[in-house]
C-alpha cells in the first residue's frame, strides 16, 4: 500500500469565490456602519473647532471693549457692525457686512492692529486715507492698537476665496474691487462668521428685540438686521437672496415681525433666530395664561454682540448653527 510520507501537511486549498464574496460582503456591510459614525466623529470636531473659534473672537471683544470703551460709547465699547464705508480707503469702500469689520477691528485693516481715534493728529482727523500708511507723519506711522485676535485661533478668507456667487452680491452693492480686498474670519466650513452689535441703549419689549433701518419699517432694537443682509438675504421676494454657498436660501432672510400677534410663528425670521427663547417662555405672563403682548421679549445678549457660523449646510437660520448664544 502506498502511504504518504510522514511529517508532510496537506496540500493548502485555497477559497472558494462564495468564501471571498462572503468575505467581500462582510467588509463592505462593515465599512457601510462604520464610516457614517466616522463622519459624524469628524463633523464633531470640527463643531468643537468652530466653537473655540467663536470663543476666541468673543475674547477679543470683549478685550477691545476694555481697551476702547470710551472712543466706541455709541456702540457699548464694540466694534461697529453697520453697513458702512470704510473711510480709510479713497473713494466708495461699503464693508458690506458686520463679518467684515471684525477683522478690521480686532487684526487691524492690514493685521498690525487698528488706528485709535486717539492716535490721529489733527493734522489728518480730515485725510483717513492716510492712517493706515507707514509715511502717514514725518515721524512714521501712526500709533497702533493692539492686535487682539491671533491669527493662529481663527482663519481668514477674501470673499472671492469662499465661493458661492460674491461677485454678483459685490456687483449689487456698486463696489465689487473693494469689497473682494477686505478678509473675512471663516470657520472651518468655509463660511463666514457672521457679527451683530447691539444697540444697547434699547429697552426690552417687542419694539426691542430687532430694528430694520429702513423706510418700510421703523422697528427699533437690539440688532440690525440689514447688518449683515449682504450675506444672509434681505428676505424681499425677487431682490436680494444673499451669498448662496449651495445650500439655498437662508432662513434668517426674512426680518420678522416684533408683536404679540405673530411672534410664535415666525420660526424662519431673523426676529425670532435671535429672540431670548429662555426668557420668552419662562415668562411669568406666559406661565399665568396672560397676554402675550406681556411676555419677556428681548434680544440674546441684547447689550452686546452676536456670533454665528452656518455649521455644516452653510445655511444661516438651521439647527446646525454654531452662534455664541442659546437657540
Amino acid at each position: 500500500m502506498h502511504r504518504k510520507p510522514s511529517g508532510l501537511s496537506p496540500t493548502p486549498r485555497g477559497f472558494t469565490l462564495v468564501e471571498l464574496l462572503a468575505v467581500i460582503f462582510i467588509i463592505g456591510l462593515l465599512i457601510g456602519i462604520l464610516l457614517p459614525s466616522v463622519q459624524t466623529a469628524r463633523n464633531a470636531a470640527k463643531n468643537v473647532k468652530v466653537k473655540a473659534q467663536i470663543k476666541a473672537i468673543s475674547s477679543a471683544l470683549e478685550t477691545f471693549r476694555s481697551d476702547n470703551e470710551k472712543e466706541f460709547r455709541v456702540t457699548n465699547g464694540y466694534p461697529t457692525s453697520a453697513f458702512v464705508d470704510d473711510v480709510t480707503t479713497a473713494g466708495a469702500n461699503n464693508l458690506m457686512a458686520g463679518s467684515m469689520w471684525l477683522p478690521f477691528y480686532l487684526m487691524g485693516k492690514d493685521l498690525k492692529g487698528f488706528v485709535p481715534k486717539r492716535a490721529i493728529p489733527p493734522d489728518l482727523v480730515d485725510e483717513p486715507e492716510k492712517w493706515y500708511l507707514p509715511n502717514a507723519t514725518a515721524n512714521g506711522p501712526l500709533e497702533r492698537a493692539p492686535v487682539y485676535l491671533a491669527a493662529d485661533d481663527v482663519e481668514l478668507k477674501l470673499p472671492g476665496q469662499i465661493g458661492g456667487n460674491f461677485l454678483d452680491i459685490a456687483a449689487d452693492f456698486g463696489d465689487a474691487t473693494t469689497a473682494a480686498q477686505q478678509p473675512m474670519i471663516v470657520d472651518v466650513y468655509n463660511r463666514p462668521i457672521l457679527y451683530y452689535q447691539a444697540n444697547h441703549l434699547a429697552k426690552p419689549g417687542f419694539n426691542a428685540l430687532a430694528r430694520q433701518d429702513d423706510s418700510t419699517t421703523s422697528t427699533i432694537g437690539s440688532y440690525t438686521h440689514e447688518d449683515n443682509a449682504a450675506i444672509t438675504g434681505d428676505g424681499t421676494a425677487g431682490d436680494f437672496l444673499g451669498w448662496n454657498f449651495g445650500g439655498g436660501t437662508h432662513k434668517i432672510a426674512e426680518f420678522g415681525k416684533v408683536n404679540g400677534a405673530n411672534i410664535g410663528d415666525d420660526a424662519n425670521t431673523f426676529c425670532w433666530y435671535i429672540l431670548d427663547k429662555n426668557a420668552f417662555e419662562t415668562s411669568q405672563a406666559r406661565l399665568a395664561g396672560g397676554s402675550l403682548d406681556d411676555a419677556t421679549v428681548q434680544a440674546a445678549q441684547r447689550t452686546s454682540f452676536l456670533l454665528m457660523s452656518p455649521g455644516l449646510d452653510g445655511i444661516y437660520g438651521t439647527p446646525d448653527d454654531i452662534p455664541n448664544f442659546d437657540r
